[in-house]
């Protein structure tokens, strides 16, 4: 059967350029593909900048054919490899995306980011194609770091049990119910009065940008003692919607499950999704306790207000033209929604 062979190289491989014949050792390490055919000849696939750009972030992108022979691989030195069999309909279109990866089919930007367009996405594309990784899946942004990942893909042709570890120290799941949830190795230290930490934002924003469906996703994170922790997401920046008073009376307080108030910087956090659009993540316990003392879920208020901005905007974008065109104006059967004496939201548990 055909081959699919994943190559990871650390930084500090000797890679000699193909231009100018030197070799240097590498400054970031690399990572790339190789296809085998049923005769056994291999192809290499790898992206990187430009000759003259070597070593550079940012900079205009090519895709080089020659990897496997640039690059000094020697597994005794920590470099990686994995092969898959693959069908030859899974090889066909690998080889299509490897011959032509910035056509509009496969959307692959032909300007090198080491940051969100590098080899490591270059390399997870052609997985993507053939559903080996989670829709979208793009990688750890240090090549090495990917190692635990491919390890991870099952060595069936398809990606069934859609689980992989993440060099942040989880295991990834998802499931059917629009839920990604994560499984620590360790114990995530958590605290309500702190911003969430790093590796929790780290984890995060990963399991976001697994899940397609970023209104109302679900995140759970479990650590090694059997706590969990569960997070719902949603378009857009909410960081400031405690002070949004047109939602909020005045003096209302975040609480937590146990009725600690907590930091607005601790109970949401803003990520980006895979296409880089900011993710409001929401502590699902979060509570807005009002001055009257009666409480609303934070993720509630949230979806509120995602629901008013849409429902504005589908008004603009329709009635209000048909009201400019006068095709409305005569119709009392017309809804009047904006109002200039509008009535804010009472904040009660029978209006949400």
């Amino acid at each position: 059967m055909p081959q699919l062979i994943i190559k990871i190289v650390d930084r500090g491989t000797n890679h000699k350029n193909q231009k100018t014949g030197e070799t240097k050792p590498s400054q970031t390490g690399h990572m790339w593909f190789e296809l085998v055919d049923y005769n056994g000849n291999i192809t290499s696939h790898g992206f990187a900048p430009a000759p003259g750009y070597e070593g550079k972030p940012f900079a205009p992108g090519r895709k080089y054919d020659n990897d496997n022979t640039s690059y000094n691989f020697d597994q005794s030195k920590g470099d990686y490899q994995r092969s898959f069999e693959i069908t030859q309909e899974q090889f066909d279109k690998i080889k299509d995306f490897a011959n032509n990866p910035f056509v509009d089919e496969y959307k692959f930007d032909s300007t090198y980011n080491g940051i969100k367009n590098s080899c490591i996405d270059f390399t997870y594309k052609a997985l993507d194609i053939i559903d080996f990784v989670p829709n979208g899946y793009d990688g750890d942004l240090w090549p090495t770091w990917n190692i635990d990942n491919i390890k991870a893909i099952p060595s069936q042709n398809s990606y069934d049990n859609q689980l992989f570890i993440s060099n942040d120290g989880g295991l990834f799941i998802l499931d059917d119910t629009n839920q990604v949830t994560v499984r620590l190795f360790g114990n995530l230290v958590e605290d309500n009065q702190s911003p969430i930490s790093t590796q929790l934002s780290s984890l995060l924003s990963t399991a976001t940008k697994l899940n397609s469906n970023i209104n109302n996703a679900k995140i759970k994170i479990e650590d090694a003692s059997g706590d969990d922790i569960s997070y719902s997401t949603s378009k857009g920046n909410n960081q400031n919607i405690t002070q949004d008073k047109n939602l909020l009376p005045k003096d209302s307080k975040l609480i937590d499950k146990n009725g600690n108030e907590v930091t607005e910087e601790a109970a949401i956090s803003i990520t980006k999704d895979k296409n880089g659009e900011d993710v409001t993540i929401t502590k699902s316990d979060i509570e807005v306790k009002a001055p009257d003392g009666t409480t609303t879920p934070l993720t509630s208020i949230i979806n509120m207000k995602n629901s008013m901005i849409n429902a504005i905007s589908e008004f603009v974008s329709g009635g209000y033209k048909d009201i400019i065109k006068g095709n409305l104006g005569s119709d009392p059967n017309f809804p009047i929604i904006l109002r200039n004496n509008s009535a804010r939201p009472q904040f009660s548990q029978n209006y949400y």
